[in-house]
């Protein structure tokens, strides 16, 4: 990601690129996904196969997850966003399931925290990207200094 932009800029960029389901992160998205499933075999010439066989992978579906607290004038507070450590990005992608795999599509859980330049993930966020994975979801860290795979 170039240096320079704005958190809220680069998730703006994450959010348009996983609405095409041909944009380069939703393919590494889905072969995540697919190696997640099937650690060997065919997962690439699959994940290949879904793209070019004239079927439309159907594009993510995302939504900012601001989380935080909310302070109102009479001292009283309010909590909102997920949870702490939640991504920033939440949501879903639709995943062909190979005919190996019934051939039905799933909508998988989706989580993807953005970082600027300079970002690097907290221990609650690296937390909870490994809970989605742990789940069979798809958690992945973009931008910033490091870049945690959904593997």
């Amino acid at each position: 990601m170039p240096t320079g932009k704005a958190e809220k800029q680069i998730q703006s960029e994450v959010m348009l690129d996983l609405s095409d389901p041909h944009s380069k992160l939703a393919r590494e998205l889905r072969e995540d996904f697919q190696a997640a499933l099937c650690p060997t075999g065919d997962r690439k010439q699959n994940a290949t196969q879904t793209d070019n066989d004239g079927i439309m992978p159907h594009p993510a579906r995302v939504f900012r997850n601001n989380v935080g607290v909310a302070t109102y004038p009479g001292g009283e507070r309010v909590r909102y966003g997920l949870c702490p450590g939640s991504s920033d990005l939440i949501g879903w992608m639709p995943v062909t399931i190979t005919p190996e795999m019934v051939g039905k599509t799933v909508a998988v859980f989706l989580a993807v925290e953005v970082k600027g330049p300079r970002g690097r993930l907290s221990g609650a966020q690296e937390n909870f990207l490994e809970r989605v994975k742990k789940a069979g979801g798809i958690g992945r860290c973009v931008g910033g200094e490091t870049k945690v795979d959904a593997k």
